[in-house]
């Protein structure tokens, strides 16, 4: 049985912004939510957090909610009030839709993100995309003037195809972020 009493205040995170790009996708529900989910019930993410789910399809906060709490039920297992938790959680989580192939597509984002834009509030871009999506995407962000000092970039492993279409995707990351605003 798991512990879910808070964590150490040596282990807390600052408030953040999470931007899950590809936010319905199967590694968002079965992986990235229901790990923030986890943090969420340990009190390591707070109710200082949002978090962003970005998609090509429009979607409810009811329809993502059903997706995702069958994937989150192990982790619940010995949760008290697991149900209600999760409730809580989710009323975190806002939702944009976005096609990444047109101009201008992040410009509802920056009207949540930019009006709280601190230096001190990390905005925190996880791409649950295909590789092939990370440039355009990369670029519309910094369209929208997103890549801010205070963004970070998650990408997941392996980029490409092979040696030269990984160096290609980093050197396209690197064309818009620094290195040490990007996690691989």
């Amino acid at each position: 049985m798991t512990e879910y009493a808070h964590l150490p205040q040596s282990a807390a995170v600052p408030p953040s912004d999470y931007v899950i790009i590809g936010g319905t996708g199967d590694l968002s529900l079965r992986k990235i939510f229901p790990a923030l989910f986890l943090r969420y019930a340990a009190g390591q993410v707070t109710d200082d957090f949002r978090l962003f789910v970005v998609s090509r399809q429009a979607v409810s906060r009811d329809e993502f909610s059903a997706k995702l709490a069958p994937h989150c039920k192990a982790g619940m297992e010995g949760m008290k009030d697991g149900d209600a938790t999760l409730a809580q959680f989710m009323e975190l989580v806002e939702f944009v839709c976005v096609d990444i192939s047109e101009a201008g597509c992040m410009a509802g984002l920056a009207e949540h993100l930019l009006p709280q834009a601190d230096p001190g509030r990390p905005i925190i871009f996880y791409l649950s995309i295909t590789p092939s999506l990370f440039s355009s995407t990369c670029q519309r962000i910094a369209e929208a003037g997103l890549a801010l000092p205070q963004s970070r970039l998650v990408v997941e492993k392996p980029l490409g195809k092979d040696h030269a279409s990984a160096q290609a995707i980093n050197d396209e990351l690197l064309s818009i972020f620094e290195e040490k605003q990007i996690y691989r």
